[in-house]
């Protein structure tokens, strides 16, 4: 059996939708449609946020979707749900309707994604002081770091897992290699980069011994 609602003066929603009202005395019951639209909760869109992005992303977009339900004042003095900024920085924006007024800081700051890797091509391991080791030039902060050297054979004569140590020439045993000889080189790197996901960098080529 379905249990009629009681009668009251008012009721509570939680969704926006059409709602029967029905109005009656001992004469005569009337009715009419009433349409209830219930808007969201600003209060967990307008919050304190704080941004990471690369620098080759600015101009940066920060701000909200469109809306006509509630009006934004930035600190730049623009007036918009969104702005275009051009560095980091703090940007103020107070947030207002018809209901409440709410001022979020938003907190942008930048950091180089881009890793340039330079490997030269010849070095000449004779004492003078110039261009005595080899080694890749990486100019980025790396969470792993592999380098290795094979000569003509197939064999290797060099590997390193820190960026800071080159090959000076010599092989495994120490004994320095003499005269003009060529070698094969592979590099893997995975850069440290917090606000994108960088895949793995490989990179290998031949560089020239001379003495």
């Amino acid at each position: 059996m379905t249990r009629m609602p009681l009668p009251t003066s008012s009721i509570t929603v939680s969704s926006s939708g059409d709602f029967v009202v029905e109005v009656s005395n001992e004469c005569k019951l009337e009715s009419t449609t009433s349409s209830v639209e219930v808007l969201p909760d600003y209060r967990t869109l307008f919050r304190d946020r704080a941004i990471l992005s690369c620098e080759s992303n600015f101009p940066l977009e920060i701000g909200y979707a469109e809306n006509e339900d509630y009006n934004v004042i930035w600190s730049t003095g623009e007036v918009s749900d969104a702005i275009q900024i051009s560095e980091e920085g703090v940007y103020v924006a107070n947030s207002f309707s018809s209901c409440s007024d709410t001022t979020v800081t938003w907190v942008v700051t930048s950091e180089d994604c881009d890793c340039e890797i330079y490997v030269p091509n010849a070095f000449t391991p004779d004492e003078n002081n110039l261009n005595e080791a080899f080694r890749p030039i990486v100019n980025c902060e790396t969470v792993s770091y592999k380098f290795e050297v094979w000569n003509r054979l197939g064999q290797m004569v060099f590997e390193s897992t820190n960026p800071l140590d080159a090959w000076r020439g010599e092989s495994p045993d120490s004994d320095f290699f003499g005269g003009i000889s060529v070698y094969y080189w592979r590099l893997e790197i995975e850069p440290e980069v917090q606000s994108i996901q960088i895949e793995k960098v490989e990179k290998d080529g031949f560089v020239t011994l001379l003495r």
